[in-house]
């Protein structure tokens, strides 16, 4: 099985990833007044998360209202804007949102015009790796809705490609389980190298739902291949499932992006908190960013030296 016990080879636990994804298209700042949405407001947020514990943070920029930004100019200003200004202080890993309208050059440019300095180069790149029906169903009367998200095999090949052109190691998004043929795929062509960082979306409306066997059924897809993996649940609350994600040897993606906390409003920082908690209670200590780029591939930091994470309480 891909799946290790939570132990390096010296027999401490291994580090415990945590990535903040901070905000996006799933919550309104009416839901949770927390929601960051401008510049400013994005490099406080991630600032707070990175204190928190989290060695990655995710994010997207968005008007003041929390509508997006869609311009290429505009929303390329406002990322390095965000970035400038998050890495003014010791900073996490960072990999900024990409345009899901237009073709996969169009959708890429934003990677590729950050990564024209140093400066404001992400440090990872992302792609979602396959194509999706998306069903929103209601038990009680039958009542039905669907979307379906397409992400052809070449132009998985053509983001891979360009993130190996530019040397970002991609973070590979899994929503269903034949995604991971694509990954299977990928890997046989050369487009990517091991350890391939995998994203598990669980969730009620496509895919598995966050379950252990969910995971198992995971791991054993991924069998053989050398990869550290994330659990996620967007329109979830993930919290509940980091121990599990722990002690099956993964890390974790937690954040407004995915889900609101409408009901109990909470910072994305208390949320990293709280997922350094559940991972101390099965041993896995919180990674630092320096622990996170050896880890996930060797990454080398755009940012300068970094603080530790905070207390997991």
């Amino acid at each position: 099985m891909t799946g290790r016990a939570p132990g390096g080879l010296d027999g401490k636990p291994r580090p415990f990833v945590i990535e903040a994804a901070i905000n996006g298209s799933v919550t309104t700042r009416a839901e949770n007044p927390w929601l960051p949405c401008t510049a400013d407001e994005v490099a406080a947020d991630a600032a707070a998360a990175h204190a928190a514990g989290a060695a990655i943070v995710h994010f997207h920029v968005r008007n003041a209202d929390g509508s997006r930004v869609d311009e290429h100019d505009r929303l390329l200003a406002e990322h390095i804007a965000a970035i400038t200004k998050i890495r003014s202080a010791p900073a996490p890993l960072l990999w900024n949102t990409f345009p899901l309208g237009g073709d996969c050059v169009e959708r890429f440019r934003l990677f590729r015009d950050l990564s024209t300095s140093l400066a404001t180069r992400p440090d990872f790149g992302a792609h979602d790796v396959g194509s999706l029906n998306i069903i929103w169903y209601s038990v009680d009367d039958g009542a039905y809705r669907s979307t379906t998200y397409v992400n052809s095999f070449e132009d998985v090949c053509y983001f891979l490609g360009e993130f190996r052109r530019l040397g970002l190691r991609p973070f590979l998004n899994v929503f269903e389980p034949g995604f991971v043929r694509a990954v299977r795929a990928a890997l046989d062509l050369g487009l990517l190298d091991e350890p391939v960082l995998v994203k598990l979306y669980f969730s009620d409306r496509y895919g598995l739902p966050p379950c252990r066997a969910s995971v198992e059924t995971y791991l054993a897809l991924l069998d053989g291949i050398r990869c550290e993996w994330f659990g996620c649940y967007p329109d979830g609350d993930v919290l509940p499932h980091v121990e599990l994600f722990a002690a099956l040897d993964g890390h974790v993606r937690v954040g407004l992006e995915d889900y609101a906390y409408a009901s109990e409003p909470r910072s994305n920082a208390d949320l990293v908190r709280r997922a350094a908690a559940a991972a101390s209670r099965v041993g896995r200590p919180v990674a630092t960013v320096e622990e996170a780029a050896s880890l996930l591939g060797g990454i080398v930091p755009a940012a300068g030296p970094q603080r530790e994470p905070g207390p997991a309480n």
